[in-house]
C-alpha cells in the first residue's frame, strides 16, 4: 500500500498537467476494458503457479513496468502519461490479490476475524507513509523519481514475503487444480453466486457516483494548483490528510454512531454526505468544495484488507464507503472471492460516457 500511494499523487499529476482533466473519461473506459482483460486472464491461470512464484514473480512485473516507466515518463509524451494512468489502476489489483492469496493460506477463518482488522490499519498506515513521501519529496526529486522509490518499497516487500516463506507453513493449501478441468473464471463465478452479484452491484453504484466527483476533483486541482511536481505535492499532502483523518474517526466516533445509529443508519452517511457535498459544488465551484466532495468518495488500495472487528466497521463517510465493501466480503473457507476481486473491483469506467 505504501508503494501504491507513492505513485498514486504522480499518476494524477502527471496526467492531469499534460492531458488535462478533460480526457480522463477517456482513460476511465480504457482502464475498465483494460483491467477487465487482465484480471479475467489473471483469474483463469493464477492457481496454476505456485503461491511463492505467482507472488514474487508479480512483484518483479511491477517493478519491472515501474522502471521502464520511468525511464519513458522523463520524455514527457502525452501517450506515455495515459498509459501510465491506466497502468497504475492496475497496480494496487494485482498487489492486493497478492495479500488475499498469502493470507488466505496463512490463516484459518478464526484467526483472519483476529488479525485482519490489525492488517486493515496496516494498510492505512502505509497509505499514510506512502502519500507523505509523494508530498514532502516531490518538489524535491521530481515527480517521476518518485516511481524509484516505489520499486524500492517492492523489492523491501519481495525480501519479506521470502521469510515468510520460510519460516510459515500454510495453514490453507490452495485447492489443486484439475488439467483436464479450467478453473472457473471470475465472471462465471459472479453468474453463479447471488452474493458476489449483489457486491458488484452495490461496488458499482459506488464507482458510478465516485467517478464524477474524482473528475471535478481532479478539475480543479487542474484549474487552481499550477505545476507538475506542486500537484504530485497537493495530491500526496491531501491523501495524507484523508487516511489519517480515517484513522482517528475510525478510532474515536466508530463506536459511539454504531452504539447510537446502528449500522444500517450509519452507512447511510456516506451517500447523504456525497449529495451534501454535491449541493456544496452546485453552490459554489471551487477547490475546497470539491475537495471535501471528494474526501466521502470510498478509498481503493488502503481499505481493502479484509474484514474488521465489529467495532471498526464505519469511522466517517470515508471509511463507510470502503467498510460497506468489507462488511460484504468478510473472507470465508472456500470463498471463491479471491478470483472475482478484480472482477468486482475493477469497474472504474462505469460512469465514464456520463462524465
Amino acid at each position: 500500500v505504501t508503494s501504491y500511494y507513492v505513485i498514486k499523487p504522480v499518476r494524477n499529476s502527471l496526467f492531469i498537467e499534460r492531458l488535462g482533466a478533460d480526457n480522463l473519461p477517456y482513460v476511465y473506459i480504457a482502464t475498465a476494458l483494460f483491467v477487465g482483460v487482465i484480471i479475467a486472464f489473471y483469474s483463469r491461470y493464477a492457481d496454476r503457479v505456485g503461491r511463492q512464484a505467482l507472488i514474487l514473480g508479480t512483484i518483479a512485473f511491477l517493478v519491472a513496468n515501474l522502471i521502464f516507466f520511468w525511464w519513458l515518463l522523463r520524455a514527457g509524451t502525452l501517450l506515455t502519461s495515459g498509459a501510465f494512468y491506466i497502468w497504475a489502476k492496475l497496480y494496487p489489483l494485482l498487489l492486493v490479490s497478492q495479500f488475499w492469496l498469502l493470507a488466505n493460506e496463512l490463516f484459518t477463518t478464526a484467526q483472519a476475524k483476529r488479525t485482519f482488522g490489525l492488517v486493515g490499519a496496516g494498510g492505512i498506515l502505509g497509505g499514510i507513509a506512502g502519500s507523505a513521501i509523494a508530498g514532502s519529496f516531490a518538489a524535491m526529486v521530481g515527480s517521476e523519481n518518485l516511481l524509484l522509490v516505489s520499486a524500492g518499497i517492492l523489492g523491501l516487500c519481495a525480501v519479506v514475503l521470502t521469510v515468510i516463506d520460510r519460516v510459515t507453513e500454510p495453514v490453507r493449501p490452495r485447492p489443486a487444480v484439475s488439467r483436464d478441468r479450467p478453473p472457473v473464471s471470475a465472471w462465471g463465478l459472479l453468474r453463479e453466486s447471488d452474493h458476489l452479484r449483489t457486491i458488484a452491484l452495490i461496488l458499482g453504484l459506488t464507482v458510478v457516483v465516485s467517478t464524477i466527483v474524482d473528475w471535478q476533483f481532479n478539475k480543479a486541482i487542474e484549474f487552481f494548483v499550477p505545476g507538475e511536481d506542486a500537484k504530485t505535492a497537493f495530491f500526496g499532502r491531501f491523501f495524507v490528510f484523508l487516511n489519517i483523518a480515517s484513522v482517528a474517526i475510525q478510532l474515536l466516533l466508530t463506536s459511539l454512531v454504531l452504539r447510537v445509529f446502528g449500522l444500517g443508519l450509519a452507512l447511510l452517511l456516506l451517500p447523504v454526505g456525497l449529495l451534501t457535498g454535491s449541493i456544496g459544488i452546485i453552490i459554489h465551484p471551487g477547490l475546497w468544495t470539491a475537495i471535501a466532495d471528494r474526501a466521502q468518495v470510498p478509498g481503493q488500495a488502503a481499505g481493502r484488507h479484509g474484514r474488521l472487528p465489529r467495532r471498526n466497521r464505519l469511522g466517517w463517510r470515508h471509511r463507510a464507503g470502503r467498510d460497506l465493501g468489507l462488511l460484504l466480503r468478510t473472507p470465508r473457507d472456500g470463498d471463491p472471492g479471491q478470483r472475482t476481486r478484480g472482477a468486482v473491483d475493477g469497474g472504474d469506467g462505469l460512469d465514464a460516457p456520463r462524465v
